[in-house]
């Protein structure tokens, strides 16, 4: 299996094996180089997952409160209601300002 498409799980099992091959190379004095690269690339893919993890987890806590918010509205809007859009709209983007422009 390519260590692009392991699992954390599968890194961490991947990288296990390398240190014991790793010191069963170096207690014997053979060459242990490209042992020792791929532990470091490993370390990467393992601490880039991780990241991922973490950033799917947030989006899916931010999901999860734009659909408690939607939920907790009034379910049928009757009229314009500015606060309810402007509402909406720091859930959707924190950040964005909102200006009313009356045209008439």
């Amino acid at each position: 299996m390519n260590a692009d498409t392991m699992s954390p799980d599968g890194i961490q099992a991947r990288l296990d094996e390398l240190q014991e091959e790793l010191i069963r190379k170096t207690n014997t004095k053979q060459d242990y180089n490209a042992i020792a690269d791929e532990i470091f690339t490993l370390c990467e893919q393992k601490s880039q997952a991780a990241a991922d993890t973490r950033s799917r987890e947030k989006t899916q806590k931010r999901i999860a409160e734009l659909q408690d918010f939607i939920g907790s509205q009034q379910s049928e809007i009757t009229e314009f209601d500015e606060s309810l859009i402007r509402k909406l709209i720091q859930q959707i983007q924190p950040g964005i300002q909102v200006r009313h422009h009356n045209r008439y």
